[in-house]
Order: C-alpha cells, then sequence, then structure tokens
C-alpha cells in the first residue's frame, strides 16, 4: 500500500524462488545472500486504474 500512496506498482514473484533453488547459477547473477523466499517488483505503471473492479462483500467472522 505505501507503493501505491506513492504512485508505484507492486508485483509478487514467487516463483524466483523456485528458479533459485533449481538454478544455483540463478543466485550468483542476482547477487543474492542468503535464502529467498521471493521478489517483489516495483516501478511505475504503464497504465492507471481510475477505479477497482467491483467485488462482492465478504463476511468475516475474525480475525
Amino acid at each position: 500500500m505505501a507503493a501505491q500512496s506513492l504512485g508505484l506498482g507492486t508485483c509478487y514473484n514467487s516463483w524466483t524462488q523456485i528458479a533459485f533453488e533449481l538454478n544455483r547459477k540463478l543466485i550468483k547473477l542476482a547477487g543474492v545472500s542468503g535464502k529467498s523466499w521471493g521478489v517483489i517488483t516495483i516501478g511505475y505503471p504503464d497504465i492507471i486504474y481510475l477505479r477497482c473492479p467491483p467485488r462482492s462483500h465478504k463476511k468475516v467472522k475474525g480475525l
């Protein structure tokens, strides 16, 4: 939400963890140290959405 408030778009990519586990050369190429659980890409989007698509309300019993 903080990125969106700055006009940035984000996308969580969990597939990168699988790619890193399958190909160790990618870890060295990306310069990653330690364990990776995924990657979040951040950037300015080409498309600006003026409103969210309609969604039905969900019942919540508790958190």
